[in-house]
């Protein structure tokens, strides 16, 4: 098991990054080059395995909050990402 804690506060800057990942492997057709770099990304440091997890964890949340309000109710362009996730997975 790591020692890194968990806890500690994801930067604006790695955040924006695994925003940016998620939306291009959300992609139709993420090519292998993009899953090898995104790997690459995880192994760099351990912070960003936990704001990776921390993105599921939302988008698992997100999906849940669309089933049981409707689809239609989402129009941001999260929304739109995460319905895509959402779908996509339940397909």
């Amino acid at each position: 098991m790591s020692s890194f804690d968990d806890n500690h506060e994801i930067s604006d800057q790695v955040l924006e990054r695994v925003i940016a990942w998620a939306v291009a492997l959300g992609a139709e057709g993420a090519d292998d080059c993009t899953r090898h770099a995104f790997e690459l990304w995880l192994q760099e440091q351990p912070l960003h395995r936990v704001a990776w997890s921390r993105l599921q964890e939302v988008e698992r949340e997100f999906c849940g909050l669309a089933a049981r309000r409707g689809k239609s109710a989402w129009t941001s362009t999260w929304s739109h990402y995460f319905l895509r996730v959402c779908n996509a997975r339940s397909a």
